[in-house]
């Protein structure tokens, strides 16, 4: 099933602002996605220098991985926010989630 985004502002091409664009949310959920597994080795640490590699041993998905992938099931499939944040933190209880995250 594609998913569906609803955009609210407005466009310089004419789109109505009610438009719905298939796709563009998979791709933001991507970017968010690719770019918390990527800067996951950077975390707590001094931010890279230009030109460093995103493919790195020690990316990793984190607890934002987690609960953003958890949301968004939680959306597409009209499931309780908590119950899904929930069963997605047991299923991957090693994610690196901080010492008051309870579930």
């Amino acid at each position: 099933m594609p998913v569906v985004a609803y955009h609210t502002g407005t466009t310089s091409d004419g789109i109505s602002p009610h438009a719905q664009i298939p796709g563009r949310t998979t791709l933001i959920m991507i970017g968010a996605l690719a770019g918390d597994i990527i800067g996951s080795r950077f975390e707590g640490r001094r931010p890279p220098c230009a030109g460093f590699s995103f493919r790195h041993p020690r990316c990793r998905f984190t607890d934002d991985t987690v609960c953003a992938l958890a949301v968004a099931d939680a959306i597409m499939t009209g499931a309780d926010f908590a119950a899904t944040l929930r069963a997605f933190v047991h299923h991957h209880p090693d994610a690196g989630y901080g010492t008051l995250f309870r579930a």
